[in-house]
Order: structure tokens, then C-alpha cells, then sequence
């Protein structure tokens, strides 16, 4: 059985708007508009260069291999944050490419 970790986190000690902006876009990444909205682009965050699935708000589903880089992450943030294994379905090792 192949299996993955569910990684729920929530930010510690009421952070601003501006921190949580923050976070979510170096997380998340976001796209940027320019020009009166006549050009934009992507730019990335962490999650963006790793496979991942998104169950809802603050909680992602990565491979093993890569939760250590997200929770590393989520740290610097003060973050509160649950780590499990869970056990993936073959459409859950196809989205984080999980081979075998």
C-alpha cells in the first residue's frame, strides 16, 4: 500500500490580514495583474512546485517525501500543525505522482 500525508495546519497567534496575505501567497502563489488587468501572470509558491492535493481550507494531502518541505515552511509561520499518514486511492497517486 503507497501512502501519503495529510498535513492540516492553521496559523498561530491572530495574524493580521497582511501576515495571512502574506503567507497565502508564498504558500499558494497568486496571479498578478498588471497594466489595468491586461497582462497577468502566475506567480508561484510552494505548493505550486509540489504535487499536492487540496481537501479544503488548511489541509493538503503531499507525498511522503515532500512533507518535511511544507511543515519546514509552516513553521516559520508559527503554525500549528497535524501531520498523519493516510493511505492513497490509485486516482490520489495519479494527482501526486506517486510511483508503483
Amino acid at each position: 500500500m503507497k501512502t501519503g500525508r495529510l498535513i492540516c495546519y492553521t496559523l498561530g497567534s491572530r495574524p493580521t490580514v497582511a501576515e495571512r496575505t502574506k503567507f497565502r501567497k508564498r504558500f499558494l502563489g497568486y496571479t498578478d495583474f498588471s497594466n489595468k488587468s491586461q497582462y497577468k501572470y502566475h506567480r508561484k509558491g510552494l505548493l505550486s512546485e509540489i504535487p499536492h492535493i487540496k481537501i479544503i481550507r488548511s489541509v493538503v494531502i503531499v507525498r511522503n517525501e515532500d512533507c518535511n518541505r511544507i511543515v519546514d515552511f509552516l513553521k516559520k509561520y508559527n503554525a500549528t500543525i497535524f501531520v498523519k499518514s493516510v493511505i492513497l486511492t490509485l486516482e490520489d497517486r495519479k494527482k501526486l505522482q506517486v510511483i508503483g
